[in-house]
């Protein structure tokens, strides 16, 4: 009976250290913000492992491939941010040239946020891998994109106004199916601009004419309320009060002048004409400045 106990306690700490050796290897520790997927003999399994601790025994040549869990970004068009450190979870890529349903041209940037389905996981690992993840997002939103854009229904006016938000939204819908078929779910859709070259300048063209027309209603009614003016200081002229009627069109005779020169030459009115005070606090001739005599400024 005593050799047996002799013999449990010799071996009972050859048997916890082989017990320790298979279960510290078999024991695998997944980080916040990733998901593991359980391969066998290099196979993918249909196990996938959330953050924590878990057992893979490795007497079946098990190994876990780690892939993120959070939100990824792909954005298209925009110039990464210098001063940003996105570790991996983002990533950046030419803006995409597109046909609008009416013929227009238009070059679109726009941001895909995703993240990887855990029960495709299998599946997206088979066809693209861990650093295949950024490369199919923009194949195939770059395929949405010019698929949605070149419907006949939509055309210029659907850039901007609530056609835009609508034009966002089929956009965030045929995304968000196309993804799902490659095992990822589209969080967030959004287009951050869109230019469409000269179509675009024409456009600008045409709203700055309707305003320039109103600029000129405007300047317009102005004019002719200074010319009623100008009549009934004219018929003041011949009475004593000439010198104050004079006076007061004297006001506007400098701002347009002033207003001509600033539109000539793009700068203030010449710093060599100032004009002095005259009677009653009122501006008379101007006397130019010699700037070079320093008593004179």
């Amino acid at each position: 009976m005593s050799g047996w106990v002799v013999f449990a306690l010799m071996a009972a700490p050859i048997v916890v250290l082989v017990l320790w050796v298979l279960f510290d290897n078999s024991i695998v520790r997944i980080m916040p913000g990733e998901l593991g997927l359980v391969l066998v003999n290099g196979t993918p399994t249909d196990r996938s492992l959330r953050p924590g601790l878990r057992l893979v025994p490795t007497v079946r040549r098990m190994a876990v491939q780690v892939y993120p869990s959070f939100e990824l970004a792909y954005r298209a068009g925009s110039p990464p941010d210098e001063t940003a450190e996105v570790d991996g979870l983002e990533q950046h890529g030419p803006a995409v040239s597109a046909t609008l349903g009416d013929r227009a041209a238009v070059t679109v940037d726009y941001t895909v946020r995703f993240r990887i389905d855990p029960a495709q996981l299998r599946q997206v690992h088979q066809r693209f891998g861990p650093l295949g993840l950024f490369s199919v997002v923009r194949d195939a939103s770059t395929e949405v994109v010019r698929s949605v854009l070149n419907r006949p229904e939509v055309g210029v006016g659907d850039t901007y106004g609530p056609g835009r938000d609508e034009l966002q939204a089929r956009l965030a819908e045929a995304m968000s199916e196309r993804l799902k078929t490659d095992g990822f779910e589209a969080t967030f859709v959004a287009i951050n601009d869109l230019d469409l070259g000269r179509t675009g300048e024409s456009v600008q063209a045409a709203v700055r004419a309707r305003w320039d027309l109103e600029r000129e209603r405007a300047e317009g009614d102005m004019r002719r309320e200074r010319a009623r003016t100008d009549a009934e200081l004219s018929a003041l002229i011949e009475t004593p009060a000439h010198d104050l009627a004079l006076r007061y069109r004297e006001a506007d005779a400098w701002r347009e002048l002033a207003q001509a020169y600033a539109q000539r030459t793009g700068t203030l009115a010449p710093p060599g004409l100032r004009r002095t005070p005259g009677p009653s606090g009122t501006a008379s001739e101007p006397t130019t400045v010699d700037h070079e005599d320093p008593a004179a400024l």
